[in-house]
């Protein structure tokens, strides 16, 4: 059995046989599989809840759908716009899709959020202001091309292992450069070739000044 690895936005393709886990060799992680993915068996059998609890005490399926019905009845009938949806961003598209046909088109609320809003959202906006397009500007493939990686604020060695390995090895392959700016010596700023330890809420203000010498010196033609 093939699946997508839940953890992480890379989107590590997996096999899983005899009750063991294999990376596949899929445009993503090429092969490669991190630690996290190695003992996704592991965690999943884990202390996991098979079961919905009620003070700590299992009950049945239909009785945890009566309770939840039940508490949004009441809210229901008071205002429905007292109600509120919030869900994760690991879960996959078809249940995010039944999760706010419930919440808007069934309940009628409005109030339906998501971490990718907190997480991506403003990227997006950023990136449609800025090239009229949300969608990412780079590809996987750019990665093996490119000669210098500017990271800032992120630590992919820990993060992204598998993206991170595919970093390393573009860098030795093609001599690249690896420049981290980072308030924290993490794992990623300490392979770095060059590292910039600045003040937490600096970053604006150093990418500001870059761009003025960028332009001033036209770096981007």
């Amino acid at each position: 059995m093939s699946t997508i690895c839940p953890y992480c936005g890379v989107g590590c393709k997996l096999k899983i046989k005899d009750n063991k886990i294999f990376p596949d060799n899929y445009i993503t992680n090429k092969g490669m599989m991190c630690v996290k993915g190695a003992t996704l068996l592991d965690t999943i059998d884990s202390g996991r809840i098979l079961h919905p609890l009620q003070d700590m005490k299992e009950i049945s399926w239909s009785k945890a759908t009566e309770i939840i019905s039940t508490k949004f009845r009441k809210f229901y009938k008071k205002d429905k716009n007292s109600l509120g949806i919030y869900i994760g961003a690991q879960i996959p598209t078809e249940d995010q899709y039944l999760a706010v046909k419930l919440g808007k088109g069934y309940i009628g609320t409005p109030n339906f959020d998501s971490n990718v809003r907190l997480c991506m959202a403003s990227a997006a906006y950023a990136l449609k202001y800025s090239f009229g397009d949300p969608s990412p500007t780079a590809s996987y493939d750019e990665i093996e091309r490119a000669e210098t990686f500017f990271l800032v604020g992120v630590n992919p060695a820990s993060s992204f292992p598998v993206l991170w390995n595919r970093i390393i090895s573009s860098r030795k392959r093609n001599g690249g450069k690896i420049i981290v700016i980072d308030p924290i010596l993490t794992d990623t700023a300490s392979q770095a070739d060059i590292y910039i330890k600045i003040k937490p809420g600096r970053d604006i203000i150093l990418l500001i000044a870059v761009y003025i010498k960028s332009y001033a010196w036209k770096v981007f033609k």
